[in-house]
C-alpha cells in the first residue's frame, strides 16, 4: 500500500461563478500533520469541507487511502471534523457527548465504556459527569477531541480548533494534540491563520497562495 493516505487531484469549487478554490494539488502521508495557513475568508474551510465530503466540489477527485471517493449525500467514512468551536450538546454530560462519536452496534453501556476510554486517553477523565456548559474553551475542545478518538478514524481535519481558546491554554493544547495525534498514528490537516500554532502542531506547512499556484 502507498505511503500515500489523501491525495487531491485539481479541486475546484465556486459559488455563483466566483472561483473560491483552483485546482487544489494536495497529498498528505501517512501518519503525517499537514498544516494549512491562510488568511481567514480564503478558502480552508470550504476545502475541508469538501475532503470530508459535507460539500461537493465543482470538480477534482480525491481518494482516500487509494480509494476515489465520490461526493454523494453523506460525509465520506474514516474521517474526523474538529470544528473551529466544539459542537457539543448541552442536554448531555461530556461522557454523553464523547459516546455520541462511538460508531458500530454497541449497546448504550458498552459505548459509554468506550467513551470513558476516550476521555481517559486524553487526560480529562475526571469530567466525564460535568455539564457541557461549565468547561472552559480547553476543556470544550479536549472533549471534542476525546470524541473523535472514540470514532477511530483514520484521518482528522481540524479547523482552526484554537480559536476559542486563550493564549495560555492555546500552546499547551498544541502539544497536547500533537502528541496525540502521533500516538494514535493519525494522519491529520490543521486549518489556521497561525504560523507559530502551525510550527508547534505540524510536521510539514504549506500555504493557501502555494495551493493555488500549485506549488504546494
Amino acid at each position: 500500500m502507498t505511503e500515500i493516505i489523501l491525495k487531491l487531484n485539481n479541486i475546484s469549487k465556486s459559488f455563483n461563478d466566483v472561483d473560491i478554490i483552483r485546482d487544489i494539488q494536495l497529498e498528505v502521508k501517512k501518519g503525517e500533520i499537514l498544516g494549512l495557513i491562510g488568511p481567514s475568508g480564503c478558502g480552508k474551510t470550504t476545502l475541508l469541507q469538501i475532503i470530508c465530503g459535507l460539500v461537493h466540489p465543482s470538480s477534482g477527485e480525491l481518494t482516500l487511502d487509494d480509494i476515489e471517493q465520490t461526493w454523494g449525500k453523506y460525509p465520506f467514512g474514516n474521517m474526523t471534523y474538529l470544528f473551529q468551536k466544539p459542537v457539543l450538546y448541552p442536554h448531555l454530560d461530556v461522557l454523553g457527548n464523547v459516546a455520541l462519536g462511538v460508531g458500530g452496534k454497541h449497546s448504550k453501556k458498552e459505548k459509554r465504556m468506550i467513551a470513558m476510554k476516550s476521555l481517559e486517553f486524553t487526560s480529562i477523565s475526571h469530567l466525564a459527569e460535568r455539564e457541557v456548559f461549565s468547561l472552559s474553551g480547553g476543556e470544550a475542545q479536549r472533549v471534542a477531541f476525546a470524541r473523535g478518538h472514540a470514532q477511530t478514524n483514520d484521518v482528522m481535519l481540524l479547523d482552526e480548533p484554537f480559536a476559542s481558546v486563550d493564549v495560555e491554554q492555546k500552546f499547551a493544547l498544541c502539544g497536547e494534540f500533537r502528541h496525540w495525534i502521533k500516538e494514535l498514528k493519525k494522519s491529520a490537516i490543521f486549518v489556521t491563520h497561525d504560523i507559530d500554532e502551525a510550527k508547534h502542531v505540524c510536521d510539514r506547512i504549506v500555504t493557501w497562495s502555494d495551493l493555488q499556484s500549485n506549488e504546494g
